[in-house]
């Protein structure tokens, strides 16, 4: 749920908004129709139940009870390739920055694309480094996704305008996984080869089998896959 830009210049704090009623003339509820007046009762940080816009403060018991106008609120957006350059670029785009803007815009999820942080996220030890630069300095945050999360996506997504992108890698289940630490240790860390063996075709295989049967289960849903390396997976 988006509640910026404007709450904090209406000095409503985070820990106000964890139980609270807020009102306001524009709430997009749907895609499907414009925004409309509303309240939407908060618990524990959740959307509980959406109620009339005029609902008195004392149907309800909440810590705080705020109105927002005729400021918009709506779920929070993702951006699912950003260039976040920290550590060794900071000075183009950290974290602290990219989130704080993305958050002001309306875009509560950042899915990182690591390649131009010095040194790049390409081993198990710079990716520890990458993620001690973050810390302490993200404002929005969001984690991986589960097969039900994706069929309610594919649910509301289906229709002539949406599409529903994929960066089709999915792990393996870990009792076929193989471990393929002979061939790591014998390429080495910084060999191409590492990153390809930790990469294996079936990862993106059975991503892209995944999609096949979501399609199959909404066939009004538009997929698109993002990226493609794998010629198995044309098959």
């Amino acid at each position: 749920m988006l509640l910026s830009p404007g709450t904090l210049g209406l000095g409503a704090a985070a820990d106000q908004l964890a139980s609270s009623l807020l009102r306001r003339l524009n709430v997009l509820l749907s895609s499907a129709a414009p925004p409309a007046p509303a309240t939407l009762r908060i618990e524990g940080g959740r959307v509980v139940e959406v109620l009339p816009r005029h609902t008195p403060a004392s149907d309800a018991t909440s810590a705080a009870h705020v109105d927002f106008g005729d400021l918009v609120i709506m779920p929070g957006i993702v951006d699912a390739h950003v260039h976040i350059n920290e550590p060794g670029r900071t000075q183009w785009e950290g974290f602290e920055h990219a989130t704080k803007a993305a958050a002001a815009g309306g875009v509560t999820t950042l899915i990182d694309m690591p390649l131009n942080a010095i040194p790049p996220t390409t081993t198990v030890l710079n990716f520890e480094q990458k993620l001690k630069a973050a810390e302490g300095q993200c404002r929005v945050d969001f984690p991986h996704v589960n097969l039900q999360q994706l069929r309610t996506a594919a649910k509301e997504l289906s229709g002539p305008d949406p599409v529903l992108m994929f960066h089709a890698e999915m792990d393996e289940p870990a009792e076929t996984r193989s471990s393929g630490g002979e061939a790591r240790g014998a390429s080495g860390p910084e060999s191409y080869n590492t990153f390809l063996e930790s990469r294996p075709q079936s990862m993106e295989t059975r991503a892209i089998s995944l999609i096949v049967r979501l399609a199959r289960e909404f066939p009004d849903l538009r997929c698109h896959i993002v990226h493609l390396s794998a010629g198995a997976a044309l098959d």
